[in-house]
Protein backbone atom coordinates (compact mmCIF):
# COMPACT_ATOMS: atom_id res chain seq x y z
CA UNK A 1 0.00 0.00 0.00
CA UNK A 2 1.35 3.43 -0.94
CA UNK A 3 0.23 6.17 1.42
CA UNK A 4 -0.44 9.72 0.28
CA UNK A 5 -2.22 11.99 2.70
CA UNK A 6 -4.54 14.86 1.84
CA UNK A 7 -2.62 17.65 0.15
CA UNK A 8 -0.24 15.20 -1.51
CA UNK A 9 1.92 14.56 1.56
CA UNK A 10 3.84 11.39 0.88
CA UNK A 11 5.91 11.37 4.07
CA UNK A 12 3.72 8.75 5.66
CA UNK A 13 3.45 5.04 6.21
CA UNK A 14 1.57 2.33 8.00
CA UNK A 15 2.13 0.95 11.46
CA UNK A 16 2.05 -2.67 10.34
CA UNK A 17 3.02 -4.85 7.40
CA UNK A 18 0.36 -6.07 5.03
CA UNK A 19 -1.87 -3.03 5.44
CA UNK A 20 -4.32 -2.69 2.60
CA UNK A 21 -6.55 0.14 3.75
CA UNK A 22 -5.90 3.85 3.31
CA UNK A 23 -7.14 4.31 6.88
CA UNK A 24 -3.95 2.54 8.01
CA UNK A 25 -1.86 5.40 6.61
CA UNK A 26 -0.37 7.68 9.26
CA UNK A 27 1.69 10.87 8.90
CA UNK A 28 5.43 10.66 9.60
CA UNK A 29 6.82 12.49 12.60
CA UNK A 30 8.50 15.70 11.42
CA UNK A 31 12.09 16.70 12.18
CA UNK A 32 12.44 17.70 15.83
CA UNK A 33 9.92 15.05 16.92
CA UNK A 34 9.59 11.28 17.29
CA UNK A 35 7.32 8.38 18.28
CA UNK A 36 7.85 4.68 18.94
CA UNK A 37 6.88 3.89 15.33
CA UNK A 38 8.12 7.15 13.77
CA UNK A 39 4.52 7.86 12.78
CA UNK A 40 1.89 10.14 14.24
CA UNK A 41 -1.73 9.26 14.88
CA UNK A 42 -3.20 11.88 12.55
CA UNK A 43 -3.15 15.49 11.43
CA UNK A 44 -4.55 18.63 12.99
CA UNK A 45 -4.31 21.10 10.14
CA UNK A 46 -0.70 20.69 9.04
CA UNK A 47 0.51 19.56 12.50
CA UNK A 48 1.25 15.88 13.04
CA UNK A 49 -0.53 14.62 16.17
CA UNK A 50 0.91 11.81 18.31
CA UNK A 51 4.60 12.67 17.99
CA UNK A 52 6.66 13.93 20.94
CA UNK A 53 9.05 16.86 20.67
CA UNK A 54 12.75 16.16 21.15
CA UNK A 55 13.87 17.14 24.66
CA UNK A 56 16.30 19.96 25.41
CA UNK A 57 19.87 18.81 24.74
CA UNK A 58 18.70 16.68 21.78
CA UNK A 59 17.61 17.11 18.17
CA UNK A 60 16.36 15.06 15.21
CA UNK A 61 16.88 16.11 11.57
CA UNK A 62 14.97 13.29 9.89
CA UNK A 63 11.36 12.38 9.27
CA UNK A 64 9.79 9.23 10.74
CA UNK A 65 12.16 9.07 13.70
CA UNK A 66 11.83 6.80 16.69
CA UNK A 67 14.14 8.87 18.90
CA UNK A 68 16.28 11.97 19.12
CA UNK A 69 20.04 12.35 19.12
CA UNK A 70 22.00 13.93 21.96
CA UNK A 71 23.68 17.17 20.95
CA UNK A 72 27.41 16.59 20.38
CA UNK A 73 29.94 18.52 22.45
CA UNK A 74 30.26 22.12 21.32
CA UNK A 75 26.56 22.33 20.40
CA UNK A 76 23.39 22.78 22.43
CA UNK A 77 19.58 22.68 22.29
CA UNK A 78 17.97 25.02 24.83
CA UNK A 79 14.41 24.37 23.65
CA UNK A 80 12.37 21.31 22.70
CA UNK A 81 11.65 20.26 19.14
CA UNK A 82 14.85 21.30 17.36
CA UNK A 83 15.84 19.63 14.13
CA UNK A 84 19.51 20.53 14.68
CA UNK A 85 21.60 21.52 17.68
CA UNK A 86 22.98 25.05 17.70
CA UNK A 87 26.73 25.79 17.78
CA UNK A 88 28.47 27.31 20.78
CA UNK A 89 30.35 30.50 19.85
CA UNK A 90 34.05 31.16 20.47
CA UNK A 91 34.61 31.94 24.15
CA UNK A 92 32.18 29.22 25.24
CA UNK A 93 31.79 25.43 25.29
CA UNK A 94 29.38 22.60 26.04
CA UNK A 95 29.58 18.90 26.83
CA UNK A 96 27.57 16.18 25.06
CA UNK A 97 23.82 16.74 25.51
CA UNK A 98 24.34 20.44 26.17
CA UNK A 99 21.31 22.59 26.95
CA UNK A 100 23.35 25.83 27.12
CA UNK A 101 26.82 27.01 26.20
CA UNK A 102 28.96 27.96 29.17
CA UNK A 103 31.33 30.93 29.01
CA UNK A 104 35.01 30.12 29.49
CA UNK A 105 35.95 30.98 33.08
CA UNK A 106 38.76 33.31 34.17
CA UNK A 107 42.13 31.83 33.26
CA UNK A 108 40.74 30.04 30.18
CA UNK A 109 39.83 30.97 26.61
CA UNK A 110 38.49 29.37 23.42
CA UNK A 111 39.10 30.93 20.01
CA UNK A 112 37.06 28.37 18.04
CA UNK A 113 33.33 27.70 17.95
CA UNK A 114 31.72 24.29 18.65
CA UNK A 115 34.21 23.19 21.30
CA UNK A 116 34.00 20.76 24.23
CA UNK A 117 36.28 22.71 26.59
CA UNK A 118 38.27 25.88 27.09
CA UNK A 119 42.05 26.15 26.96
CA UNK A 120 43.89 27.05 30.18
CA UNK A 121 46.33 29.93 30.41
CA UNK A 122 49.88 29.03 31.47
CA UNK A 123 50.58 28.82 35.24
CA UNK A 124 50.38 32.17 37.10
CA UNK A 125 48.50 33.75 34.18
CA UNK A 126 44.83 34.56 33.67
CA UNK A 127 42.41 36.25 31.34
CA UNK A 128 40.86 39.56 32.35
CA UNK A 129 37.29 38.44 31.65
CA UNK A 130 35.10 35.37 31.28
CA UNK A 131 34.22 34.26 27.76
CA UNK A 132 37.68 35.12 26.41
CA UNK A 133 38.09 34.33 22.72
CA UNK A 134 41.83 34.97 22.42
CA UNK A 135 44.88 33.65 24.24
CA UNK A 136 45.68 37.04 25.74
CA UNK A 137 46.71 35.68 29.12
CA UNK A 138 48.34 38.13 31.54
CA UNK A 139 50.62 37.48 34.52
CA UNK A 140 49.01 37.37 37.94
CA UNK A 141 50.42 39.69 40.64
CA UNK A 142 52.17 37.19 42.92
CA UNK A 143 52.14 39.58 45.91
CA UNK A 144 48.35 39.61 45.90
CA UNK A 145 48.30 35.84 45.43
CA UNK A 146 50.47 35.22 48.49
CA UNK A 147 48.14 37.33 50.66
CA UNK A 148 45.08 35.29 49.61
CA UNK A 149 43.47 38.27 47.88
CA UNK A 150 40.62 37.20 45.61
CA UNK A 151 40.95 40.32 43.41
CA UNK A 152 44.35 39.50 41.99
CA UNK A 153 45.98 42.29 40.01
CA UNK A 154 46.91 41.26 36.50
CA UNK A 155 50.39 42.61 35.70
CA UNK A 156 50.75 44.06 32.26
CA UNK A 157 47.02 44.60 31.89
CA UNK A 158 45.75 47.98 30.74
CA UNK A 159 45.99 50.48 33.63
CA UNK A 160 49.55 49.77 34.81
CA UNK A 161 51.05 47.38 37.33
CA UNK A 162 47.98 47.36 39.54
CA UNK A 163 46.15 45.88 36.57
CA UNK A 164 42.50 44.90 36.50
CA UNK A 165 40.70 43.22 39.37
CA UNK A 166 40.15 39.57 38.55
CA UNK A 167 37.82 37.34 40.62
CA UNK A 168 38.54 33.63 40.51
CA UNK A 169 35.70 31.16 40.83
CA UNK A 170 38.03 28.71 42.59
CA UNK A 171 38.84 31.09 45.48
CA UNK A 172 37.59 28.85 48.31
CA UNK A 173 38.36 31.35 51.09
CA UNK A 174 36.03 33.91 49.54
CA UNK A 175 33.07 31.70 48.61
CA UNK A 176 34.26 30.27 45.28
CA UNK A 177 34.35 26.64 44.21
CA UNK A 178 37.01 24.12 45.20
CA UNK A 179 40.37 24.03 43.44
CA UNK A 180 40.56 21.09 41.04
Amino acid sequence: LSCTLAGGTSLSGTTGEGSSSASDCKPACAPGSYSSSGLGTGLSGSTVVGCSLCDVGTSQAGYRSTGCDSCPSGKYAATQGLDDCLPCNAGSYSADGGTVCLACDYGTYQSLSEQRECISCPPMQTTTNTGATTSTCVKVNSASLSMGDNTLGALGAPGGDSGLAVMFSNDVANGGGAVA
